[in-house]
């Protein structure tokens, strides 16, 4: 039996980015500047990766949400429209920003640090 529903997902959610610094010394000093080793900037938001991670799957999948309208808001389009999900239903604020999240991965824990579209 053919379907006639254009998706099997429709997801809604955040849209943002996660940018990673790895290979921080082991203790953060206050006002003082700290190198990184390696970084990833890389698609954030679980609903956003789950979005992905069902298209990358073969499943035809829509996401909604809204983003503002700067180059982070872009970038997230990108990296989201390249997995097959339909990006068509994210609006954009031109009077807003674009999420991201900063995290600081430890040997054990991680520092996450959100600010949220």
């Amino acid at each position: 039996m053919i379907s006639s529903r254009k998706f099997d997902f429709s997801v809604v959610g955040e849209l943002n980015l996660d940018l990673v610094l790895y290979g921080l010394p082991p203790e953060l000093e206050l006002d003082r500047e700290h190198i990184a080793s390696d970084m990833r900037l890389t698609l954030g938001s679980s609903s956003a990766i789950f979005a992905h991670n069902l298209a990358l799957l073969g499943n035809r999948v829509a996401f909604h949400s809204a983003i503002g309208a700067d180059a982070l808001g872009e970038l997230c389009i990108s990296r989201l429209a390249e997995s097959g999900t339909d990006v068509s239903a994210v609006r954009k604020f031109p009077d807003k920003q674009t999420g991201l999240t900063v995290i600081l991965p430890r040997p054990v824990k991680r520092y996450i640090l959100t600010f949220p579209a």
